[in-house]
């Protein structure tokens, strides 16, 4: 009897097949055979998802994702340095984040810089 391939692999986790990797051969061929086939499959799944992701250039995308980080860092940094002396200055800022980083991941970094640049900048103002 076999099963459809991908539920050999569907319940199990990469922490779960490494386990199966490094234990010792089972004494009963049934159960040897059984891991082999769930390796196989595993391996087979794997290979495929490496290939769908260069093939939909998400391994490129990621990539520059790495270069994009950094970027926006520095321009968020460079953002705060300005310090705002008017309710029309922290408005500029707030539009410019909006601008940047509103349609992306909330980068606790940036969330962070920013929250503290507002409030400094809100204080000196209200001061």
């Amino acid at each position: 009897m076999t099963s459809s391939p991908r539920r050999l692999t569907a319940d199990l986790s990469d922490n779960e097949i490494d386990l199966l990797r490094e234990r010792p051969p089972a004494e009963d061929e049934a159960e040897q055979a059984r891991v082999q086939e769930i390796l196989e499959e595993w391996d087979r799944w794997s290979e495929e998802c490496a290939d769908f992701v260069d093939e939909t250039s998400l391994t490129a995308a990621l990539e520059s994702l790495d270069e994009i980080v950094p970027t926006q860092r520095s321009v968020a940094k460079r953002i705060v340095d300005m310090p705002a002396t008017t309710l029309a200055g922290l408005q500029v800022r707030a539009l410019i984040v909006a601008e940047i980083f509103g349609d992306q991941e909330p980068d606790d970094y940036i969330n962070q810089l920013m929250v503290r640049a507002i409030v400094r900048d809100l204080v000196k103002i209200a001061a």
